[in-house]
């Protein structure tokens, strides 16, 4: 349910339609990791936890809702499948081609 918002991680997430509560590390080059997380939070996917919310007691307040509530968790899963592209690895080798040939 919680973990970083690296790239990687943000793509599985979103793939396989997960809910979560994204940590982003404060060090990520341009600050992407928290842009994730917000990107996510903004989408109903997910609950981020920045700057001072990085606690034991932010991460218990923002994950006990979802635990909670088998209702959240789907709407935040179905946020997440929406926002995610299964394909991505097919779309990229596509237009790869297109352009090398």
């Amino acid at each position: 349910m919680s973990g970083s918002a690296a790239p990687g991680t943000i793509a599985e997430l979103t793939a396989l339609g997960k809910p979560s509560a994204p940590i982003p590390l404060a060090t990520s080059a341009g600050n992407e990791q928290e842009h994730n997380a917000l990107h996510l939070q903004q989408s109903g996917a997910a609950v981020a936890l920045v700057k001072d919310a990085v606690t034991p007691e932010g991460l218990r307040e923002a994950v006990a809702p979802i635990l909670a509530s088998p209702e959240r968790r789907a709407h935040m899963a179905h946020q997440a499948r929406t926002l995610g592209r299964p394909d991505a690895a097919d779309r990229l080798t596509e237009v790869l081609l297109s352009v090398a040939v």
